[in-house]
């Protein structure tokens, strides 16, 4: 049986005519992608500056450079403070098509950063009315 890496999983599914969907975790790409969203890929094809790629590792950046030849891209996290580095563009295994937000998962991060602690001071207020208003009996 031959063991493939993620990149080739999502080539494999774009080749087969499926959209592969990604819900990214970490948030190098906040403020475009947060933790959570959907994200929906399709086939690489010509890859331009702007473009956010899915790269072996795996990685999901933003394009900020492609060199005069097309064979290299440069790519970065919109949260980070500099490039990844040069990578070929046969590594980009798919391009982002669309970002579905997952509201949600948005305000959690939001909060989360600006009130570390604020989910589980909320779970302990909030639990027993939420408990109440579906009907269920305390524990």
């Amino acid at each position: 049986m031959r063991e493939f890496s993620f990149a080739e999983g999502v080539r494999l599914l774009i080749s087969a005519g499926q959209t592969p969907v990604l819900r990214p975790t970490g948030s190098s790409m906040v403020p475009a992608i947060y933790p959570g969203d959907r994200v929906l890929l399709r086939h690489a094809g010509e890859i331009r500056v702007g473009d956010i790629v899915l790269v072996e590792g795996p990685r999901l950046h933003r394009v900020i450079r492609v060199d005069a030849r097309n064979e290299t891209i440069v790519t970065k996290g919109d949260a980070l403070a500099g490039p990844d580095g040069e990578v070929s563009q046969a590594s980009v295994a798919a391009v982002v098509e669309q970002v579905e937000p997952s509201w949600g998962s948005r305000a959690r991060f939001l909060l989360a950063r600006r009130f570390p602690g604020w989910w589980r001071c909320a779970r302990v207020v909030l639990g027993p009315a939420w408990r109440r208003l579906r009907g269920e009996r305390g524990r």
